[in-house]
């Protein structure tokens, strides 16, 4: 766990100085552009995220799975696999633009009435999805690499960074938002150059394109895993993005806007996941090749502790200061309650530790692909008839149920087949400490000051919480990073 707890801790630094940099970006955002304008920006975003999705053909996590394998061969083993990462996402994306153009039509009709900006600037689809599937391509591989630090640095502050840098020059009217929106479509662009240059720097760029014995022997076996994580991996995606299009689709941009402001906040819960799945799902893939179920047990329970003790923490925040958010963004303040319902979805997703990644590089991953695909057509049902019946809060709820299913799914799956599971006495713990420590600070009156309000709720909910956190002993590793702080504290102040 030490690796894990180190790169995670740098990454999740490195995360939230991005999402701070993201926040500063959603508030010139809706400060100075329209709903319409903010809620394309969005919903690009989102479509391409699936289209990357399908462009990857079940290669990522593929990668991922096979690279101890060739890694333990030879450096060439490596950048051969990377080299038919590479093709299939070409062809993928080659299958994309192909069919997207047959589709066109279908794709109008449907954002045509609510969402015209969308289809007005349709083609941006395009260079959006090839940069995206060509860092994502690399990014793995990094990671595979151990630089979880420098991927993270790179998709969330550099870009964000980039980002900054569009809206800037719009705001300083040296260009107007129809160039702004075609520069928006290329900010991976800039980070994937950025990634090349590095692993060309280590070293690490080269691709192998003849046939290994190690791709001779496991090509079957490889070709059936990607083909189910095609499927699994896109149904991924779409649950995690339809939202903000059927939003788009069904009512408008402008409620586009509205709930993507709010799912972003909501977000910010995940990072401790997303900087800890990025290190630990290599080492999960090793150790199952190992057959090391001590190993994964270990990670399992821990990463399930420190991430609900995480989500709870963050959560508590974000929620005694909502109307603070919004006070700054009043036009936006009906995603208040659309923060709570997928903050508690979030906080579930992060209690159950790293299920996904561990059924993913088990000999379960059949099954995980059939019911991610039975459960998120489900939640695509749901999240169409709640909108079209409640609107925005309604795409809250069903995420809100389809994460507390999908998660009690895999935790069933994995404690019947393998006997491992994340839960012990101090889950419990947790969950009551977070909610003495919101009730608490959320009590106390009106500070006079937005923000002093601000921080002094802040301040007293995180010593409320963190006391209860390290007297409790609620995570061992929180209990190392609090104790190795101390100890540097005191060698500088010697």
């Amino acid at each position: 766990m030490g690796i894990v707890r180190k790169q995670s801790i740098k990454s999740t630094i490195i995360t939230y100085a991005g999402f701070v940099i993201g926040a500063l970006n959603y508030y010139l955002l809706a400060r100075f552009f329209t709903k319409q304008e903010v809620g394309l920006t969005r919903i690009l975003f989102n479509v391409c995220s699936i289209l990357a999705g399908l462009c990857a053909l079940g290669s990522i996590p593929m990668f991922t799975r096979f690279f101890p394998y060739y890694r333990d061969k030879a450096k060439k083993g490596m950048h051969e696999l990377l080299f038919w990462t590479v093709v299939i996402n070409f062809f993928g994306f080659l299958l994309m633009v192909f069919f997207s153009l047959i589709f066109r039509h279908l794709i109008i009709r449907k954002f045509i009435g609510n969402s015209a900006l969308f289809i007005q600037y349709f083609y941006l689809i395009y260079p959006f999805t090839f940069f995206l599937v060509a860092y994502n391509v690399y990014e793995n591989y990094a990671n595979n690499l151990h630089r979880t630090a420098l991927t993270s640095f790179l998709r969330e502050t550099v870009m964000r960074i980039t980002v900054l840098a569009c809206i800037a020059l719009y705001l300083f009217r040296l260009i107007g938002f129809g160039l702004f929106i075609h520069l928006f479509s290329l900010v991976y662009g800039v980070i994937f150059l950025v990634l090349l240059f590095y692993l060309f720097s280590i070293r690490h760029f080269g691709l192998e394109y003849q046939a290994s014995p190690v791709t001779r022997s496991l090509y079957k076996r490889m070709a059936l895993y990607g083909t189910f994580m095609f499927g699994g991996s896109v149904f991924m995606l779409v649950s995690q993005n339809i939202d903000g299009i059927m939003i788009g689709s069904l009512k408008g941009l402008q409620y586009t806007a509205v709930f993507e402001l709010a799912n972003y906040i909501s977000m910010v819960i995940m990072v401790p996941q997303r900087s800890i799945s990025a290190i630990a799902s290599p080492l999960i893939a090793a150790s199952w090749k190992e057959n090391d179920l001590a190993a994964i047990a270990n990670l399992y329970r821990k990463s399930a502790m420190t991430q609900l003790i995480l989500g709870i923490g963050i959560l508590g925040v974000i929620w005694i200061n909502a109307d603070n958010i919004f006070h700054f963004l009043p036009a936006y303040k009906d995603g208040k309650y659309i923060i709570l319902v997928l903050g508690l979805a979030r906080v579930i997703d992060l209690g159950t530790g790293l299920n996904y990644q561990i059924l993913l590089n088990s000999r379960m991953w059949k099954l995980d692909f059939i019911t991610s695909v039975i459960l998120v057509i489900a939640f695509i049902f749901l999240n169409y008839v709640l909108i079209r019946k409640y609107g925005m809060i309604g795409s809250a709820w069903s995420t809100l149920m389809a994460m507390t299913v999908y998660n009690g799914l895999r935790y069933i799956f994995i404690k019947w087949k393998f006997g491992l599971q994340p839960f012990t006495s101090k889950t419990l713990l947790a969950l009551i400490s977070g909610l003495v420590s919101w009730q608490l600070s959320s009590r106390i009156p009106w500070a006079g000051n937005i923000y002093l309000d601000i921080f002094v709720r802040t301040v007293l909910f995180v010593l409320i919480f963190g006391t209860c956190t390290l007297g409790l002993h609620l995570s061992q590793d929180m209990d190392q990073t609090w104790h190795k702080l101390l100890v540097r504290i005191k060698v500088k102040s010697r």
